[in-house]
């Protein structure tokens, strides 16, 4: 695995005052318009390169014949995955899938809930799951119900590919911390508050483009590396390997993410 820095780190700045109209929006409403500029310097291939190498750890030879993408968002990774395989993706959002659509990304892609996973003809070889989309779920019970049907959608030797931010991660780079950008005619606000013990991170996106502003809330809970091997190990998984920051096959205390990699039990 290779280093690269993750561009979420900023800058903490102070409070940006509001004075436009506040309209509440679910997560990922708002956002998708401007969400691949904010994420123009994310490590798209990096996260490639790396779920394939998982790929490979089951001894797979060539690319995965079927890939799963879990919280696919606008498939921007999409473009960095072999053009050989058959590219299915799932996102709660149906705006961040028309950005996809819009965008023209190859690839099937349904709107649903990771908490109620669709049924699929054939299996997949590799599912993946990244940018800590699987934080975005609070009850260690779900997570676990989650990950058992990443179990049955498994192909008998296919592999399943994650990462999870960490409560390091949440308490050194975002806790307390509110950040601001310009993308076109819109300012991004970011305000993030932390619990006690850092295990929960609430982030407040605000989206102002001169008329209104447009509020969507995210919760993240970070689940410490003993917690998250059980909940594996309970759901007709088996753990290959385990590692950090997309950098190394070792578990660090330091690591702002975590990265798994899994095959059916």
């Amino acid at each position: 695995m290779s280093h690269q820095k993750d561009r979420n780190i900023q800058r903490p700045k102070k409070r940006s005052r509001i004075i436009s109209p506040i309209v509440k929006k679910r997560p990922y409403t708002a956002f998708p318009g401007i969400y691949d500029l904010v994420m123009i310097g994310a490590r798209y291939s990096l996260w490639a390169q790396v779920a394939l190498e998982a790929y490979q750890m089951a001894g797979k030879l060539g690319f995965p014949p079927r890939i799963l993408d879990l919280g696919c968002g606008t498939c921007r990774l999409w473009k960095e995955l072999p053009p050989e395989s058959e590219l299915w993706g799932i996102d709660f959002s149906p705006e961040m899938l028309e950005v996809a659509a819009q965008n023209g990304i190859r690839g099937n892609r349904i709107c649903a809930d990771l908490l109620n996973l669709p049924k699929f003809s054939e299996p997949f070889d590799l599912v993946i799951c990244t940018h800590d989309t699987l934080n975005y779920i609070l009850s260690p019970t779900e997570l676990q119900g989650v990950l058992s049907s990443v179990a049955k959608l498994l192909s008998p030797d296919g592999v399943f590919f994650f990462d999870a931010s960490t409560a390091r991660n949440f308490k050194s780079n975002f806790e307390g911390r509110t950040m601001e950008e310009k993308h076109g005619k819109t300012r991004l606000i970011w305000e993030n508050e932390g619990t006690e013990d850092s295990s929960i991170l609430k982030t407040t996106l605000l989206f102002e483009n001169g008329k209104e502003t447009f509020e969507e809330v995210h919760l993240h809970r970070a689940y410490d590396i003993h917690t998250w091997k059980q909940l594996i190990r309970d759901s007709g998984l088996e753990l290959m390997a385990a590692g950090s920051d997309y950098e190394s096959w070792e578990v660090s205390p330091e690591a702002d993410y975590f990265v798994f990699v899994c095959k059916r039990a």
